[in-house]
């Protein structure tokens, strides 16, 4: 390997480092907020639907066996307007929105 070749690829190595700490940094604030909220939750349905997802729901569970059936409908009517050919490009949708963003 170069020695431009070598730097480059540290430099991309550095900048994934960086990454992946941020994304791991902004996890870490997202679970202290969550703590937070949790603390001064006073809904007994919510925290019982937390408990339930604590105790039945693995890390490795596939997310779409954890959602409701309509959830899955609205997804598979989502997939079928893709299909044919029912969609708004994302820049018009933003030009639309635009001024909320």
């Amino acid at each position: 390997m170069s020695k431009s070749n070598e730097s480059a690829y540290l430099k991309i190595d550095r900048n994934f480092i960086v990454l992946k700490k941020e994304i791991v940094m902004n996890i870490q604030s997202e679970k202290l907020k969550l703590i937070e909220w949790l603390v001064a939750l006073q809904d007994k349905t919510i925290i019982e639907k937390l408990k339930y997802l604590k105790e039945n729901i693995s890390d490795s569970a596939d997310w779409w066996d954890t959602i409701s059936e309509a959830e899955k409908e609205s997804i598979d009517r989502g997939l079928k307007d893709v299909e044919n050919g029912r969609t708004t490009p994302h820049s018009e949708i933003r030009k639309k929105y635009e001024k909320w963003l």
